[in-house]
């Protein structure tokens, strides 16, 4: 099944970038949407003060929004979710930095930036997975979606979750047989 161009947030991101960097809203608010909340829990991560925190995830983003002519994203110069990685372990260094009173970022012990790898990789799964669902829980229809959460994600027993929704077990079978399929195929084409 073909993703609409609303849904491919990650595949269209150079295109999504050009968009922002024309002025386009829309664009704008489908980027702020999609990073705002993954920024915030990489910055709580490591322990930025919730105050901080929004100035990361603000700084980072109005740095997107009024890129003009500055930025130009090359795919063929690595992803874009690297660069934003790059980008959001600057800011989180400069917000830790001020809150330890430290005079420069070169004072961060290299384990942390070790660690940001592993904590960025593990928070960028979980990001792509709840995108991945948002996509599924739009493609199903709502009964289909929410038997689908019981028994795939809840792990609701097969048997319960037919009951209350009056199906028979095959068909929750193959509920979160295609759904787990299609979420899988989301992950992928997202990023994941």
């Amino acid at each position: 099944m073909a993703t609409p161009k609303h849904d491919d947030q990650y595949a269209t991101r150079p295109s999504l970038l050009q968009r922002i960097k024309e002025g386009d809203n829309v664009s704008w608010n489908d980027f702020y949407n999609t990073y705002r909340w993954f920024i915030w829990s990489i910055a709580k991560n490591y322990h930025v003060r919730e105050a901080d925190r929004d100035e990361v995830v603000n700084s980072i983003l109005l740095e997107f929004q009024h890129m003009g002519d500055r930025f130009q994203y090359d795919p063929t110069q690595g992803r874009f979710r690297d660069y934003l990685r790059r980008v959001t372990q600057h800011y989180i260094l400069r917000a830790r930095k001020k809150e330890l009173g430290m005079d420069n970022i070169e004072e961060v012990p290299e384990p942390w930036v070790d660690d940001f790898s592993r904590v960025w990789d593990d928070e960028w799964k979980r990001h792509v997975l709840e995108q991945a669902k948002e996509i599924l829980r739009k493609r199903m229809d709502p009964v289909t979606y929410q038997v689908f959460v019981e028994v795939a994600v809840n792990g609701d027993a097969p048997e319960d979750v037919a009951t209350r929704h009056n199906m028979t077990r095959a068909n929750v079978d193959l509920i979160k047989h295609r759904g787990t399929k299609m979420l899988s195929n989301y992950c992928t084409q997202l990023g994941g």
